[in-house]
């Protein structure tokens, strides 16, 4: 509950942070480019939902338009037949204007970086706007751990983009795609320094299950204190 809360309070920082000093773009800008790799991706899906050899047409298109992790992909796969079994309408569809339904940071190691990792990680989580990853030996709670660990590698940066339009009010479904991005440390830190970035889908509606690759790091052994949230606002 305390990683809850102390998330809560931390999310605006973490998203104002990505926005200027990571991105350095606006929201707005973010959802435009976000609408038009949604409506692309839906479009695709929607012909595999209706012609049942459109399977491996769908995958191989966005497989060259390098907008799906393979991950993703796979858990598209699954749920496009599934999808078409039941007989169920396209759940994919981008209709209305994007939202951004969440920004979260995780700092440290990439996806890439975690997959190969030969020495044990460890991660904290504060809600849902900010992981840590880290070495067994490192307290990751501590603000200086954090900002040296985001000049040694860098961060993650993923939103999570929502269409509500043709949903009911009270739905717990929507059409939603969540965008990731790697920043270097270099980048972050020096204001100067010239990166070109794009964002890969790694989730649509859930099929992947968040695709949350941090989670291959064990949990933080050390418990999180009152004292810990202090830290993180004072270091």
């Amino acid at each position: 509950m305390l990683r809850t809360l102390v998330g809560t309070l931390v999310a605006p920082q973490v998203e104002k942070f990505v926005f200027q000093h990571a991105l350095r773009t606006s929201p707005e800008e973010l959802l435009r480019g976000a609408t038009h790799a949604a409506e692309t991706i839906s479009t695709t899906l929607k012909s595999a939902v209706a012609h049942t050899t459109g399977d491996a047409e769908a995958m191989a298109a966005l497989r060259a338009s390098k907008f799906i992790d393979t991950s993703c992909q796979k858990a598209l796969k699954r749920d496009l037949a599934a999808q078409r079994e039941a007989r169920m309408p396209n759940a994919y569809d981008a209709n209305g204007a994007a939202r951004l339904h969440n920004v979260r940071m995780i700092v440290g190691p990439d996806r890439e970086t975690c997959d190969k990792a030969r020495e044990p990680l460890q991660r904290v989580e504060l809600g849902d706007c900010l992981v840590v990853v880290g070495g067994v030996d490192e307290f990751l709670y501590s603000q200086s751990t954090q900002e040296r660990l985001l000049a040694e590698y860098g961060a993650t940066v993923q939103a999570e983009v929502v269409f509500d339009e043709g949903f009911p009010v009270d739905a717990k479904h929507h059409a939603s795609y969540l965008f990731e991005t790697f920043i270097p440390g270099a980048r972050l830190l020096n204001e100067e320094f010239d990166h070109d970035y794009s964002f890969t889908v790694v989730d649509v509606n859930g099929v992947a299950a968040g695709n949350e690759f941090w989670t291959r790091a064990a949990p933080h052994s050390q418990p999180f204190s009152i004292k810990d949230a202090a830290r993180l606002f004072t270091e």
